[in-house]
């Protein structure tokens, strides 16, 4: 029995991050990827090492595109990631860097919130595939340069992620995603 009642104790939630922490996050998800301002500090977070486990699923591309990529675990809230993608061998009116939020703290309706603000449109649908739901919402603006991504997996983790197309791939400190 006390097997089981670690197992059962150890499957439970994690305590809710505070509100600021979540609100940490968002900003500095708006800051790394839309404004293109984060200022990385110890007290923020830290670049993990090129091999340090970390488990992010590129939906954009296969691994052999990927000429480069940083991630940043930031401090709070807790298992909270920045990803800084940059591509190769890029094909015609394809993305060629991204910049993604990945999160177990952040709720899906915190992270929609986040996708919606600043959109041009508002109407937004999931990827679907006949008889299959995936939890994926894309909207694309090639003409305004970046396509934004929200999904989230069933561990309950949420990922924002825009790509910035070549027109608009000027460095991410330059703001490039227009909105």
């Amino acid at each position: 029995m006390p097997a089981l009642a670690a197992s059962l104790l150890s499957m439970q939630a994690a305590p809710r991050p505070s509100v600021a922490a979540v609100s940490a996050a968002i900003a500095a998800y708006r800051e790394a990827c839309i404004e293109g301002s984060f200022q990385l500090s110890p007290a923020r977070g830290r670049v993990l090492r090129p091999g340090e486990p970390y488990n992010f699923l590129d939906y954009l591309a296969y691994p052999e595109s990927i000429s480069h990529r940083t991630i940043v675990k930031l401090s709070e809230p807790p298992s909270t990631y920045l990803i800084f993608t940059e591509y190769k061998q890029l094909q015609p009116g394809s993305i060629a860097r991204t910049c993604a939020l990945d999160s177990n703290s952040v709720s899906k309706r915190e992270a929609m919130g986040a996708f919606l603000e600043g959109l041009p449109d508002k109407e937004v649908s999931p990827k679907w595939i006949p008889d299959m739901y995936e939890p994926i919402w894309t909207v694309n603006h090639p003409e305004l340069g970046y396509s934004k991504q929200f999904r989230y997996r069933e561990d309950g983790s949420t990922v924002l992620e825009i790509g910035m197309y070549p027109t608009s791939a000027a460095p991410m400190n330059a703001g490039t995603t227009k909105q």
